[in-house]
């Protein structure tokens, strides 16, 4: 009998977040780490107003902007992004997931404004948590514009409390302990 060989994927390094699809906990999405033929859905929401009005300076992604981030992301590293995909396999947003520190990840979400309003937001930030949980992660972190109610409305349903902090006095700083 023949073995059947496995794609090959990158070995995570120590430190590095992990690459596992996932379902979300109600089986609403399926999360899956950023491949290659997710780009252009990415850059149709890294150039919609709506969806990056809160992100960075508020303004939609240059082509290098976007090819830099996906460049830092697609590798097994401290940038995780996964693009999750509703039930019918359309793919519904981005959740990206950032080591700042050892212990320290910083969780963010995107979704495409043709899914806004379904809970989906709540879901990726339940499972970036969970993604965090148990690999050495103490603290998930999330840093929002003041204008943004509705990612605040969001964090505090998933648990997560407003913090101090002194780096970026334009953020606000929200933290979850694992």
């Amino acid at each position: 009998m023949r073995r059947q060989h496995r794609p090959l994927r990158p070995r995570p390094r120590p430190g590095d977040l992990p690459v596992t699809p996932e379902q979300d906990d109600d089986g609403e999405l399926d999360v899956r780490p950023l491949q290659p033929d997710d780009v252009d859905f990415l850059r149709g929401l890294a150039r919609d107003p709506r969806v990056v009005r809160y992100v960075g300076d508020g303004r939609p992604w240059s082509e290098p902007q976007l090819q830099e981030r996906v460049r830092e992301a697609l590798p097994c590293s401290a940038v995780r992004w996964f693009v999750p995909r509703d039930r019918a396999g359309n793919r519904v947003g981005l959740l990206s997931l950032r080591q700042r520190a050892p212990g320290r990840v910083e969780v963010g979400y995107w979704v495409a404004p043709d899914h806004w309003g379904r809970g989906h937001a709540g879901r990726l930030l339940r499972r970036g948590v969970e993604v965090c949980r148990g690999e050495g992660v103490t603290t998930v972190v999330a840093r929002v514009l003041p204008g943004n109610a509705a990612s605040h409305r969001v964090l505090l349903r998933g648990g997560f409390v407003e913090a101090e902090h002194q780096d970026d006095p334009e953020l606000v700083l929200y933290e979850h302990q694992l």
